[in-house]
């Protein structure tokens, strides 16, 4: 007995004497492992996390020649420190390293680490392929996902996971079960053998990038960061493989968007901007990424920022359109959509129903009670649904319109324009809202906010970011916040462009930007019910758009929880696949566009306008 008790105090003595240096060394271990495209096109960027500073930042990393030898290079990066802005000031140290000079298309392993002791496991990338290795084949592939949680897209995460590393039956079946949600496990580490991906994809098309147009853990710093470092370790199965970019979305705006800023490591102007708004070329693909946010945080953008923002996109977009010839496809992603799925009445429907409400109520009043009770049983057990035909709500017209907005709501919703009276449609519903206006006074009240508006326009109140998209032909536009998938009829100042080449399934020709909203990658107001999501036609009041899925999840309806999947075939055909949890990663919706040409849309109508008026 006394041996044991000796053996046990000596035991627990090690433990106590060893604790400290096991939780540093767990410290100073990398976690977030993370990729970005460089600025140069032989450029991969590093990122990586660690709970104390290290003597050195390194990326050791090798490709595998024919052979089957290898040469092993090191590279030397930075690291920062990162203070969160919460009541514990947690302190983390953000890792940096640019591997250059690699060469197009080629496999890459790696690992991360000090150089010393504590090193990652090794992961591996292909090098950015060269526009002629895009053509040669495989098609460029490219993911996009927004407003990914934590528990709630693990489910989802294992199905972009497969299409890295590989898809066994379990991995389907366990994301249909779980849903959205569910426990997240590694399929890169249970799947490590090299030609797992191809015998387990079935087109054997490896992604080239991840996009993720913002709100990231919900949220990327609660609970002092800790969130943060628990999604980045979620999606570092997929992140650590494959370069993912991103843009901010309004989670990211606690302390001045600081964890966005300091998380991630985006190129180009991403540098300068802390990774607000950037651009590069993607094969076939210009893809622009930038700050949505801008127009609804104003204690953290003020007008000179949009201005400066504004300035860049359209310098971006007029160069990318001038350069169609080397890359003629256009595609951007930001956080805020521009359409909907179901509009708001406008102003006049308000005015007219609030005069008709008031006759109603006036000849109510008239009726024998008896009448009067009995026609208000038969409005109560009959109620009809509204028929919408007015704008979309105010946050995505703000959006849409460039009007810099003030959101009610600390979460960045509730949006209503910063300056009061400029806009003709706000202007004419807060008439209504402060009287019982006529329909003259309603009509009055938005040709005089017109009137003001035309003024403001010419100082620059407005950055009208759609008609950006109109001028220089931007291809595709998707988005998130809305937690459903919505995709959209080609469309421009909410006028939909059907012509005889617009079908259900195919866009030949489009005549404006097709927009997308991909905002299901699983925030947890998403409901879970009993029921499946209900997808198919919108609502009447938005001839814009085709499809929707897990807009509505009343009765029970689940949400839909699904990303999308575009690949480029060539410089003519863009196909864009939606891919849902639900389904264990079937596609729930597929459309092709067709361009035979690109460039300007206003361009080409003004063309089109002439020759109608020469004929």
């Amino acid at each position: 007995r006394t041996t044991t008790l000796t053996m046990l105090l000596l035991t627990a003595s090690w433990v106590f004497l060893l604790f400290p240096a096991l939780c540093s060394a767990s410290k100073h271990a990398p976690t977030g492992v993370l990729l970005a495209l460089g600025t140069g096109q032989d450029a991969m960027v590093v990122t990586y996390s660690t709970r104390k500073p290290t003597e050195f930042t390194n990326v050791e990393y090798w490709s595998i020649d024919g052979g089957g030898g290898n040469v092993t290079l090191l590279a030397n990066g930075t690291q920062h420190e990162f203070v969160d802005g919460g009541p514990a000031k947690s302190v983390r140290y953000i890792h940096t390293t640019e591997l250059t000079a690699l060469a197009p298309g080629q496999k890459y392993f790696y690992r991360v680490g000090d150089g010393e002791a504590h090193w990652s496991v090794p992961f591996f990338f292909f090098a950015k392929r060269s526009p002629e290795q895009v053509a040669a084949g495989p098609p460029l592939r490219m993911i996009a996902i927004c407003d990914v949680g934590v528990e709630e897209s693990a489910g989802l995460l294992k199905l972009i996971e497969a299409e890295l590393h590989g898809v066994p039956a379990t991995v389907a079946a366990m994301a249909r079960r779980d849903g959205g949600g569910g426990a997240g496990g590694d399929l890169a580490s249970s799947h490590s053998d090299e030609d797992a991906f191809a015998s387990f994809h079935p087109d054997g098309v490896f992604p080239d990038v991840l996009m993720q147009c913002g709100d990231f853990a919900y949220d990327l710093d609660t609970d002092d960061g800790k969130r943060g470092d628990l999604f980045l370790e979620l999606i570092q199965p997929i992140a650590a493989y494959v370069p993912y970019m991103v843009s901010p979305g309004n989670h990211e705006s606690a302390y001045n968007f600081s964890h966005y800023a300091n998380r991630f490591s985006m190129p180009g102007q991403g540098v300068a901007t802390s990774n607000q708004y950037y651009s590069f070329d993607l094969g076939p693909v210009h893809i622009v990424a930038y700050n949505a946010e801008a127009f609804f945080w104003p204690e953290h953008f003020d007008g000179e920022y949009i201005a400066r923002m504004y300035r860049w996109l359209e310098d971006d977009l007029r160069a990318a359109n001038g350069n169609r010839a080397a890359v003629p496809w256009v595609v951007v992603h930001a956080h805020r959509p521009f359409y909907c799925v179901e509009t708001e009445k406008s102003a006049v429907e308000l005015a007219k129903e609030a005069r008709d409400a008031t006759f109603m109520e006036v000849m109510r009043r008239k009726m024998p009670k008896k009448l009067r009770m009995f026609g208000d049983s038969l409005l109560t057990k009959t109620p009809k649904s509204p028929k919408l035909t007015g704008h979309c709500e105010w946050e995505k017209e703000a959006a849409r319109r460039g009007v810099p907005s003030q959101c009610a709501a600390a979460n960045g919703l509730m949006c209503s324009q910063r300056a009061p009276g400029l806009d003709p449609e706000l202007s004419a519903l807060q008439a209504v809202a402060a009287s019982a206006a006529s329909l003259s006074s309603v009509a009055a009240a938005v040709t005089t906010a017109a009137a003001a508006t035309v003024g403001e326009v010419g100082k620059g109140a407005r950055f009208p970011i759609e008609a950006l998209f109109y001028e220089y032909g931007v291809d595709v536009a998707f988005f998130g916040h809305e937690h459903a998938y919505e995709r959209y009829y080609p469309v421009y100042d909410e006028q939909v462009m059907l012509d005889a080449g617009i079908t259900f399934g195919r866009y030949h020709a489009p005549r404006a930007t097709v927009h997308v909203t991909t905002g299901s990658g699983g925030n947890k107001n998403m409901d879970i019910g009993g029921k499946k999501p209900l997808r198919g036609a919108c609502n009447d009041s938005s001839p814009w758009c085709a499809f929707q899925s897990g807009f509505d999840t009343h009765d029970g309806h689940s949400s839909d929880f699904t990303y999308g999947r575009l690949t480029v075939h060539n410089s003519t055909t863009l196909e864009w696949e939606q891919i849902s949890a639900e389904e264990g990663g079937g596609v729930i919706d597929r459309f092709v566009i067709v361009a035979p040409t690109h460039g300007s849309f206003a361009a080409r109508a003004a063309a089109a306008a002439a020759a109608a008026a020469a004929a």
